[in-house]
C-alpha cells in the first residue's frame, strides 16, 4: 500500500520568497534579469519547493520526539529546534541552480548544506541588502547604493557586521539630502515612533510586583489593534508591510517605493496618532516613577523649564534632533513657535505647551 504523505511546503517556499532568494533573478545591483523575450527569469520552480520541503523534513520543537504536534508543557519554544532522522527524508534532493542535497539521514548536515546554498545564491545579498537599506537609511535607494551593499555582502561572506558598516558609511547614507529631493528618506513605521518618543524623553518604567513587565494603555496592550503593529506579533509571514509598496503618484502612475505607508489607511490613522499620544503624552511626569507604572513614564522635566521660562524657541530647537531628525525647516520651526506663543498668551500651562508641542512633532 502507498501511503500519500507529503512535506508541507509552505515553509520551503516562504524561505526563498521573502527571506533569501526572491522571486526572479536579480544583478547586484537588484535590477531584474530577464531571458531572450524581455522576461524576467524565475529563481525556482514548484519541483524546487519540494525538494526544498524535502530537506526540512524532520524538525520540531525540542522535547518533542513523538510526532509533530505541539505538546503543552513538553516543548520549549526558548530552545533551538531538535530534528528526528526517522522524520527526515535521506533521499538525495535536488535544489535551485542544481545543488545536490545528500546527505542521507542527517537532517542537522542537510540544513547546513541548504543555508549554505541560499546565503552563496547570487540574489540573497542583492535582496537582503537592499531590503536593510530600507529599515536602515532610505525606501528608494539607488541601484548604484544597493550594488556597493552587495559587493560588501559577497567580500564578507554576509557577515551582517560589515554589510551594516556598508550600508551606514556609504557616500548616499552620509550625504545630506537636498531640499527639494522628495525621494529619499523613510517613513518612521508605528513601533519606532513610539520608541523613538521613549527614548527622547528618557522612559522609565517599573515592573509589577511578581517582576513581570505588562503595558496596558487605556484598557488594551494590543498594539496590533491600536497601533496597526506589534512587536514580535506579526499577523502573517509577510510582516506588516511589504518592500515593494509604493505611494501612488497624483497623476495615477506607480509611485515611489514608502513600504510602512501600507500600514496607514482613513482608520489606522487616526487609531496610531491617538495611541501615540495615549502611551506619550499621556504619560509625561516631571517625576521618576516610585512605583508600578501601566506604561513607561517619559521625563518632562528639562522641557517642562523651557517652557515655564518662557523660551519657546528652546523647546522647539531641544526637540527637533530628538523628534524630527534635525529636519526641521525654519517655517516649520516659526509656525511651531507661534503655535507655543500663542498658547501661553492664552494661559495654557507648561505641561499643556509641552504636550501640545510634542503631538505636533507626531
Amino acid at each position: 500500500m502507498t501511503i500519500n504523505v507529503v512535506p508541507d511546503e509552505n515553509y520551503a517556499r516562504e524561505l526563498m520568497q521573502l527571506f533569501s532568494i526572491g522571486l526572479v533573478e536579480r544583478n547586484p545591483d537588484f535590477s531584474v534579469k530577464t531571458d531572450a523575450g524581455g522576461q524576467p527569469l524565475p529563481t525556482y520552480d514548484q519541483a524546487v519547493v519540494a525538494a526544498m520541503a524535502r530537506v526540512l523534513t524532520g524538525w520540531t520543537w525540542p522535547g518533542n520526539t513523538k510526532d509533530n504536534f505541539w505538546k503543552w508543557g513538553a516543548n520549549n519554544e526558548a530552545r533551538p529546534m531538535t530534528c528526528v532522522p526517522e522524520f527526515h527524508d535521506d533521499r538525495p534532493k535536488t535544489i535551485f541552480r542544481g545543488v545536490v542535497i545528500d546527505e542521507g539521514d542527517n537532517c542537522s548536515a542537510s540544513l547546513a548544506r541548504m543555508l549554505d546554498a541560499l546565503s552563496t545564491h547570487p540574489n540573497t545579498a542583492p535582496f537582503i541588502s537592499r531590503q536593510l537599506i530600507q529599515r536602515f537609511v532610505t525606501s528608494n535607494p539607488s541601484p548604484a547604493y544597493v550594488g556597493r551593499v552587495s559587493a560588501a555582502w559577497t567580500a564578507s561572506d554576509g557577515n551582517l557586521g560589515r554589510v551594516l558598516r556598508a550600508i551606514l558609511l556609504d557616500a548616499e547614507a552620509r550625504t545630506p539630502p537636498s531640499a527639494s529631493d522628495v525621494v529619499y528618506g523613510k517613513a518612521r513605521e508605528p513601533l519606532i515612533q513610539l520608541t523613538t518618543l521613549w527614548r527622547a524623553f528618557d522612559a522609565r518604567y517599573l515592573p509589577r510586583d511578581d517582576g513581570q513587565y505588562y503595558f496596558n494603555f487605556n484598557g488594551s496592550w494590543d498594539f496590533n489593534s491600536t497601533l496597526a503593529q506589534d512587536s514580535l506579533r506579526a499577523p502573517s509571514v509577510f510582516n506588516y508591510f511589504e518592500p515593494d509598496n509604493r505611494l501612488p503618484a497624483a497623476n495615477g502612475a506607480e509611485g515611489i517605493h514608502a513600504p510602512e505607508f501600507q500600514l496607514y489607511n482613513e482608520a489606522t490613522f487616526v487609531s496610531i496618532f491617538n495611541q501615540l499620544c495615549d502611551a506619550g503624552c499621556g504619560n509625561f511626569k516631571a517625576e521618576a516613577p516610585a512605583a508600578h507604572t501601566n506604561a513607561p513614564v517619559l521625563d518632562i522635566a528639562p522641557l517642562l523649564a523651557l517652557a515655564d521660562a518662557g523660551d519657546h524657541g528652546g523647546m522647539v530647537d531641544s526637540i527637533a534632533p530628538l523628534l524630527f531628525g534635525s529636519g526641521l525647516s525654519t517655517g516649520t520651526r516659526a509656525a511651531l513657535v507661534d503655535m507655543l506663543d500663542k498658547l501661553k498668551a492664552q494661559n495654557r500651562s507648561g505641561a499643556e505647551r509641552v504636550r501640545s508641542l510634542v503631538q505636533l512633532a507626531l
